[in-house]
């Protein structure tokens, strides 16, 4: 969801939120009927302000077999839209697998559903699992986004003799909301290297994760390496973008530091807008490079110090 507004349109994705709940009745002999009704979706914020959610109902399960107990051989459940359209009705003979009945709801894309019950037939509970959506779309702006931190469901639920509420509640469900992760992993490509002569073409590759919705879009991303203080001399031959069309190196540089080690830092420009596949992973910046060690570093195992800065985009 956090990707939604530099995602393009056949990329993005939507998000996937179950609830599940339970319906206890006490008493069957004085309930009729019981009417569950969803109320609008909001997105809060830490400050505790809410905005309307853009969401959709795509599934509707529940235990055949608590169904059959509660409700009897005849009870069924109607599954309305707010202005009380049948969308669907389970019944004795709607079918169910492993115990499970399923009703996909997908198609009808509406936000708020009503799910009215024939009279209970004895005490005892009734479990529901609801799964809905989040829509790719919405008119929130990024910094709106950032600062959304939960999602807050809730429910109302009526419970009649006759025409006379004996039970009206209302229960909430709130799910945090997560921020995508920059995930970034670095790999030298030969790790047999001469002490004595100079290493020629030894490559080493950044990939920038984005095979997922837990992953940031990168836009303008730049990273360094800090190379040990043991590599004398360090030149750049080339540097590529592999598997991604829309980042391109704009600027690279090596420069030492103080403490005697060295950064190749490279920036590049351009933002993401699709997915990668998990077999690539992502954007892969491929560094070619040759380098002498110092001559007093003869005797040593190599350990190739390298990390990534913070990254950020502008």
């Amino acid at each position: 969801m956090y990707n939604n507004k530099v995602t393009a349109e056949e990329n993005k994705r939507e998000t996937d939120i179950a609830n599940r709940y339970t319906l206890n009745i006490a008493y069957s002999n004085l309930i009729d009927s019981f009417t569950i009704s969803q109320n609008d979706d909001k997105f809060t914020t830490s400050k505790e302000q809410e905005y309307k959610a853009n969401t959709y109902n795509k599934e509707l399960k529940i235990s055949k077999q608590e169904f059959d107990n509660v409700l009897g051989v005849n009870g069924k459940i109607e599954i309305q839209s707010k202005d009380g359209t049948i969308l669907n009705t389970i019944d004795k003979d709607t079918q169910a697998e492993q115990d499970e009945i399923k009703v996909d709801l997908t198609s009808f894309k509406i936000e708020n559903i009503v799910l009215e019950t024939s009279k209970p037939q004895t005490e005892g509970s009734l479990n529901f699992e609801i799964t809905k959506a989040i829509a790719k779309d919405n008119d929130y702006s990024i910094e709106e986004i950032k600062e959304f931190t939960n999602l807050k469901s809730s429910l109302n639920v009526v419970a009649k003799n006759s025409d006379i509420a004996v039970l009206n509640e209302t229960t909430e469900m709130v799910t945090k909301l997560e921020e995508p992760s920059q995930k970034v992993s670095i790999e030298l490509e030969n790790n047999r290297l001469s002490t004595v002569t100079t290493n020629e073409a030894v490559a080493i590759g950044v990939t920038l994760e984005n095979d997922s919705i837990d992953d940031v879009m990168f836009i303008n991303p730049n990273f360094k390496i800090i190379m040990p203080k043991y590599i004398e001399k360090l030149d750049i031959i080339a540097v590529e973008v592999m598997f991604d069309g829309e980042l391109k190196v704009a600027e690279t540089k090596v420069y030492d530091n103080e403490d005697g080690t060295k950064t190749i830092e490279v920036q590049l420009e351009g933002t993401q807008t699709t997915f990668n596949n998990p077999i690539a992973k992502g954007a892969t910046i491929v560094i070619i490079k040759r380098y002498n060690f110092r001559k007093n570093y003869s005797n040593y195992e190599y350990r190739n110090k390298s990390y990534c800065s913070e990254w950020w985009w502008k």
